[in-house]
């Protein structure tokens, strides 16, 4: 890909190139993470986009009413972990197909954003936060949220491969029954993996937010289709049970 590119274009590998195709695919590889654990256990998310841009919304109106740029990015994550967990309860205790639990959601929570801001966008948020989305980390050409990215690939890497609880994801996939009779937790286990999901597609609504400097109901609308993409395309099986993170950190940058 790297060479394909080069040859179509001088400017390919320049460092502002380089810069701007990390930056683009920022949001999409950090909530591609959580995805790939729960495809990994034989379910699905797909309202990570909308989660993101519910998120986003409620950052911006709580902003826009008087509270501090912190507090709004932390109750937006938080938002994002009960948007994950309502996905959870209706898959693990409800007994729901996550593919059309998460087809509803996704309706549903864009519907939520959409009623809460129809038309307006809102902005105006500190120069020196809403900075982060469009400059790099000093003396490099490496955006921010490529770095939370490299850190949370790495940090969930090691959960999947090297933990009881990374073997316990891949059992799951591989045998629903085996891995419940072998006396793992399979419905608590994939409960907080939509958690988290849903709490890292907050964070990633809040990136998006800051990049754009600006939050609107239809923010990330189609991602979930980008990070779907990443996660099969990284040799996750769409039927659970085999994977690895590293296939996905590459598929990004194929991306």
């Amino acid at each position: 890909v790297i060479v394909y590119g080069n040859n179509g274009s001088q400017y390919f590998l320049t460092r502002g190139n380089i810069f701007f195709v990390l930056l683009n695919v920022g949001e999409v590889a950090i909530m591609a993470l959580p995805l790939t654990l729960i495809v990994i256990t034989g379910e699905i998310d797909l309202s990570v986009a909308s989660t993101l841009g519910l998120c986003g919304v409620l950052m911006a109106e709580l902003f826009k009413h008087g509270w501090g740029v912190w507090p709004a990015m932390i109750l937006a994550v938080l938002l994002g972990a009960v948007l994950g967990a309502v996905n959870g309860v209706l898959v693990t205790r409800i007994g729901l197909p996550s593919l059309a639990v998460t087809i509803g959601t996704l309706t549903l929570y864009r519907g939520i954003a959409q009623g809460i801001l129809p038309t307006d966008t809102i902005g105006g948020f500190p120069t020196g936060l809403s900075s982060i989305g469009v400059i790099p980390i000093p003396h490099t050409h490496v955006p921010y949220s490529f770095l939370f990215f490299a850190v949370l690939a790495i940090a969930v890497g090691i959960v999947l491969h090297a933990t009881p609880l990374g073997r316990a994801i891949f059992a799951i996939g591989a045998g629903q029954e085996a891995a419940f009779f072998a006396g793992i937790r399979v419905k608590r286990i994939k409960f907080w993996l939509f958690v988290l999901s849903g709490a890292v597609s907050g964070f990633a609504g809040v990136l998006w937010t800051l990049r754009f400097a600006s939050a609107r109901y239809d923010s990330g609308q189609g991602l979930e289709l980008f990070v779907v993409t990443v996660v099969l395309l990284g040799g996750i099986s769409i039927f659970g049970g085999r994977g690895t993170i590293i296939g996905v950190v590459i598929a990004a940058a194929v991306l």
